[in-house]
């Protein structure tokens, strides 16, 4: 019976790592999430889905939030069905990356929520051996003429790419918006 209370703890300590990676998910989702019934969702934009994902993403948080107030569970349908509708690769019950859902979930927030109603065309930014802070606010002053959320506000910032031509030598110093990064787990025991 020491194996089977062994198993059973590996269980729950598995469900609480399971429940404890969906509260840091949905903790910065939150904190926006609390706000979306008092924010302007932009049913015109053709980046976003209708405001369906923002509807259902806030249904499914003030779902979490009175289910934890309880202690009960919760089993999120309409929403898994929603962002299925969108992106059907989410769809069925494979196993899927988790990146690529929270990524098409912060993309579908910040679209469904964007204040820019009329995206204006927006021309890359040129190094020219400017200062790399005056590069990374033309970055970001261009990049908020066409997103304007409350998820860029609190999920975005910018990632700097420095290249230099092993050639001439020539130093290339750009910007890039981001809500997400990738970064590698450490291999063995370092």
């Amino acid at each position: 019976d020491a194996d089977a209370d062994a198993d059973a703890d590996a269980d729950a300590d598995a469900d609480a790592g399971v429940g404890v990676a969906f509260d840091v998910l949905c903790l910065p989702f939150a904190l926006c999430a609390q706000l979306t019934p008092s924010l302007q969702i932009n049913i015109d934009n053709p980046l976003g889905h209708k405001g369906a994902v923002a509807t259902c993403y806030a249904t499914l948080m003030r779902d979490y939030w009175n289910s934890a107030a309880s202690y009960t569970s919760l089993s999120p349908v309409d929403f898994k069905r929603t962002i299925s509708e969108f992106a059907p690769q989410f769809a069925g019950y494979q196993q899927h990356d988790s990146q690529e859902f929270m990524q098409f979930v912060l993309d579908g927030l910040h679209e469904d929520l964007n204040r820019i109603l009329k995206k204006p065309y927006v021309p890359s930014v040129e190094s020219s051996d400017r200062p790399e802070m005056e590069i990374a606010r033309e970055t970001w002053d261009k990049h908020i003429l066409r997103n304007d959320s409350h998820i860029l506000d609190s999920c975005f910032g910018l990632l700097k790419s420095n290249v230099t031509c092993t050639n001439c030598q020539h130093r290339s110093v750009t910007f890039d918006a981001y809500s997400s990064l990738s970064l590698p787990l450490p291999i063995g025991n370092n």
